[in-house]
């Protein structure tokens, strides 16, 4: 008669951390840090506070698009492991690559982990994979932490990565975009991250009106402290808020030089592109400040421009 063995369960840990040690498994072109980990953890979040993975990322269900924004970009983001009930892993694993996440380390179904083994973290925190625009961590924006009830407006706030951001930092903000869609995913992006209360968005399309006001509940449009532009190119209103924007307010512009591509490769239309020169042709020099203006690579390669003014 065959003996039986009994079945280890801490061995798909102790599996998982030569993984996240193996770097031959990671294309040069990610530049991944030796020590990065990123174990995304799609459980529910009961599940997910009873036992995880060290240095995990909860994204329970509904398991959908709704929370990519959670996600690093598909172009800077490392090989994943992915952790996930034994009946949903094989549609996590699909969802994730019809989104381009097609990188993966590892795809570990619940039932194969001992969640009680001493190695395992309990509690609900979960690491944060996302970042906002670069010009939002610059000294300048960060030293104006420090006021109480500062405004932000986010034109073209797409799915809010910015927005969340400065909320979670104490800013009052409002989004604003023409996708009722992006705004949607936002709100729920909010609440998970417990800033609902300070994020207010208006469905407007900021490339169609040419009016004067906006039509839309935004009273104190231009007392703002702050005017994020990220990925999002508008003369039109870059110029009202050069004209109108307070003594002492900052516009953050981060978005595509010329040569830039979108995603499938295909080159942006130069007016759809910035530049230093044009920029400062907005922001005139007899009113604004220009405290930084670079060029940068996005971890994609394509061509990307920081700026950051202040109205005098």
């Amino acid at each position: 008669m065959e003996k039986k063995t009994k079945k280890n369960k801490a061995l798909p840990f102790l599996c998982l951390l030569s993984i996240m040690r193996n770097e031959e498994e990671v294309e040069d072109s990610v530049h991944v840090p030796e020590d990065a980990q990123i174990i995304v953890d799609f459980r529910d979040a009961v599940s997910y506070a009873a036992g995880h993975f060290p240095g995990s990322t909860s994204l329970d269900a509904p398991i959908d698009r709704v929370r990519f924004a959670e996600l690093p970009a598909v172009a800077s983001c490392p090989p994943m492991t992915v952790v996930a009930a034994d009946a949903d892993l094989a549609g996590v694993v699909e969802l994730l690559a019809s989104a381009g996440y097609t990188k993966l380390r590892a795809a570990i179904a619940a039932s194969g982990v001992d969640w009680l083994h001493p190695s395992m973290e309990k509690g609900a925190q979960s690491k944060r994979l996302w970042l906002p625009s670069p010009t939002l961590f610059l000294t300048p924006v960060v030293a104006m932490q420090t006021s109480k009830e500062i405004l932000a407006i986010d034109f073209g706030c797409g799915c809010g990565r910015d927005a969340v951001y400065l909320a979670s930092k104490g800013w009052c903000v409002i989004a604003i975009d023409n996708q009722q869609a992006f705004l949607t995913r936002l709100l729920i992006f909010a609440k998970r991250n417990r800033v609902s209360d300070r994020i207010h968005t208006v469905l407007y399309d900021l490339n169609a009106s040419i009016a004067e006001t906006l039509d839309m509940p935004c009273a104190g449009l231009w007392n703002a402290s702050l005017f994020i532009f990220s990925r999002f190119f508008s003369p039109l209103w870059m110029g009202r808020v050069a004209s109108n924007a307070q003594s002492g307010s900052i516009v953050a512009v981060h978005h595509f030089c010329k040569g830039a591509t979108n995603r499938v490769g295909t080159k942006l239309p130069a007016k759809s592109c910035v530049s230093e020169d044009g920029l400062k042709d907005i922001f005139k020099a007899e009113f604004w400040d220009v405290i930084i203006s670079e060029r940068t690579l996005l971890p994609d390669g394509r061509p990307a421009l920081n700026f950051l003014a202040r109205r005098r």
